[in-house]
């Protein structure tokens, strides 16, 4: 197809075909000037100007639902872009020789995006140690990848709804308390887990509504009234289905493709409503570089488990009981390795999250 060569400073890697592009490479986004950006297998950040990648379109990392969805439903171009300085900012995190000082004084030109990074840092650090009060303390703290994803986050969170019943305030608080269990979760029952991506994934499971409130914003209203309904509410999917929403879920995976998410988050925000046994392996993209020794055995719940119990817990808390599947909360729990008895004891010990971000 006559492509231009691209080269990964990093690993020498020499990409020439579409296919090279595609294999082994994750995080594709383009950004607000019209550029292409992703990780090659290294994990190293790699940039195609404008006009340089028509064999790309956001629909190949999208599934067959979210796909459609793309391709025929005009409104999804409402869909905001990731700022082209966020992904200049997550490429120079990715490149092993920036400092964390240069890190810090970078970020320091997104004053929001630094104030939540900080924020987040102390959030996911232990009680007894310090308070973080430098980005740079924080970001040695809690490391590159899971600094590159928190920036994300914050980014998505200076996103405008269109919607009105359906508040931003009340949707990110949801969110974040959501990531705050997972966290825990993960921590407590999911030794092999991370609890800074558990934090992530939950904070972005339910991403799909921040597209339907910019998207569809007069359904998402109602929808919202639906399931707050006292004379007969429901869960958000039931509401949705009522209506003849899209699902947040679908929705979820469009933003996923649209804003580059990592894999763990795709997974995990895709099947967040799932019964257990329809779940599938999470499979990255990179796993043709790996060797069969270098392929760990998940031992223990998963990532996307501790995302789903954490997010049927999220309405325990909040005193939602009607917008819970019982029967996930159920089938989560128990994987867990929860009865009914400490099921109780650990949604009492959950609610301590609600009450001290209320303090």
């Amino acid at each position: 197809m006559g492509l231009k060569p691209t080269i990964c400073q990093c690993c020498e890697r020499k990409f020439e075909t579409p296919g090279d592009y595609l294999r082994g490479t994750s995080r594709f986004r383009v950004c607000t000037k019209g550029n292409l950006w992703f990780e090659c297998s290294c994990g190293s950040g790699l940039i195609l100007k404008k006009g340089e990648f028509e064999w790309y379109s956001p629909n190949l990392k999208m599934s067959e639902a979210a796909g459609t969805i793309f391709k025929k439903v005009q409104e999804i171009k409402n869909i905001p872009l990731i700022p082209t300085a966020v992904l200049q900012l997550q490429t120079l995190i990715s490149d092993d020789n920036a400092s964390s000082k240069k890190i810090g004084e970078t970020l320091r030109h997104a004053p929001n995006i630094a104030l939540g990074v900080l924020r987040t840092a102390n959030n996911l650090r232990s009680a007894s140690s310090p308070e973080l009060t430098s980005l740079e303390h924080a970001i040695s703290f809690i490391g590159r990848k899971t600094l590159n994803d928190l920036i994300l986050a914050e980014t998505l969170q200076e996103f405008d709804f269109k919607s009105h019943h359906f508040s931003k305030d009340e949707y990110w608080a949801e969110s974040i308390l959501t990531g705050k269990i997972a966290e825990y979760i993960a921590a407590t029952y999911a030794p092999n887990i991370s609890k800074d991506e558990a934090y992530i994934a939950g904070s972005l499971c339910n991403i799909g509504k921040v597209v339907s409130a910019i998207c569809f914003p007069e359904v998402t209203d109602d929808v919202a009234k639906t399931v707050t309904n006292p004379r007969r509410p429901r869960t958000w999917s039931e509401g949705e289905d009522q209506l003849r929403a899209y699902s947040h879920v679908v929705l979820g995976e469009v933003a996923a493709a649209l804003w580059g998410f990592p894999e763990y988050v795709v997974h995990a925000l895709s099947y967040h409503h799932t019964h257990p046994k329809d779940v599938p392996d999470l499979v990255t993209d990179d796993c043709d570089f790996l060797d069969d020794d270098d392929e760990a055995t998940q031992e223990g719940p998963s990532l996307q488990q501790c995302v789903a119990l954490a997010n049927q817990y999220a309405h325990w808390i909040l005193l939602q009981p009607s917008r819970m599947d019982e029967s996930l909360f159920e089938k989560y729990a128990k994987i867990i390795g929860l009865n009914e008895e400490t099921r109780d004891q650990l949604g009492e010990k959950l609610m301590e999250l609600k009450n001290s971000d209320a303090a």
